[in-house]
């Protein structure tokens, strides 16, 4: 195990940063698949240096055994709460490409205190690229609203910013319908057809039925509200005035 020198803190910092990163402690541990005697490693290390938090990537090298296992899982998941640490895990997803739990047994979800899935959008060539974090299951409150971060790489330095995934064409099928339709109203008023036909651009399954009855759905909770007629006749709609909090946007309905 060993403390990431100022160098490799610069990368993450910023040149200008590094300093200001300087009390945060950032130490490596190479662990080889399989290996007998890693917990213990782990805890004598963590005590040593003094660790407070554990990121382990991935789970699968961790394990020592069957990912496929009940009791492999248990015993990981053990191994942990022996190291007292708050831990980040980090697994893979499934052969199928399934969104919900992370490959392996069943039980890697089910005895986590929340699992997240993350998305990367990124075009070939670019420097940027966005990710999505998705909360897929939390035992402690309301699930989160989902998470973009933007990834912007230089010659010197890797740039993160926050941005709102619903903007996001990557991340139109994992975001809800109504979510989708508040951000298209952020813009300007719109009818449920030509919502519809925005959306599609995107996302082609959305259907105007689907639209229509998110808008009827945004309008019992107070968020949209009839502001006039196009000129073909058909309702305009657009947000209604939010006064207690616009985070309401991303309410998964």
């Amino acid at each position: 195990m060993s403390p990431l020198r100022k160098g490799q803190l610069g990368d993450i910092a910023g040149p200008e940063h590094v300093d200001r990163a300087g009390d945060v402690r950032l130490v490596s541990l190479n662990c080889r698949p399989a290996r007998g005697g890693q917990h213990q490693h782990c805890q004598a290390s963590s005590r040593e240096h003094d660790i407070g938090f554990l990121i382990i990537d991935s789970i699968l090298p961790a394990l020592g055994g069957d990912p496929l296992s009940a009791e492999v899982a248990l015993a990981f998941f053990g191994a942990i709460r022996q190291l007292g640490l708050g831990t980040l895990c980090v697994a893979h997803i499934t052969k199928d490409g399934s969104e919900e739990m992370p490959f392996g047994s069943v039980m890697f979800h089910n005895l986590a205190r929340s699992t997240w899935f993350v998305k990367k959008g990124q075009q070939a060539g670019e420097n940027e690229a966005t990710i999505g974090l998705f909360q897929k299951k939390t035992n402690l409150g309301m699930p989160a609203l989902p998470l973009g971060l933007k990834f912007t790489w230089t010659d010197d330095r890797c740039r993160i910013q926050r941005t709102d995934v619903r903007s996001e064409p990557d991340f139109a099928q994992d975001i809800s319908l109504g979510s989708r339709v508040l951000k298209l109203l952020d813009g300007a008023p719109a009818t449920v057809e030509e919502m519809t036909t925005m959306l599609q651009q995107s996302d082609p399954k959305v259907k105007e039925d689907s639209v229509r009855k998110a808008v009827w759905r945004l309008k019992e909770k107070g968020l949209v509200r009839e502001v006039g007629m196009a000129p073909n006749r058909l309702t305009q709609w657009g947000r209604a005035v939010v006064s207690v909090c616009d985070d309401l946007d991303d309410l998964p309905f």
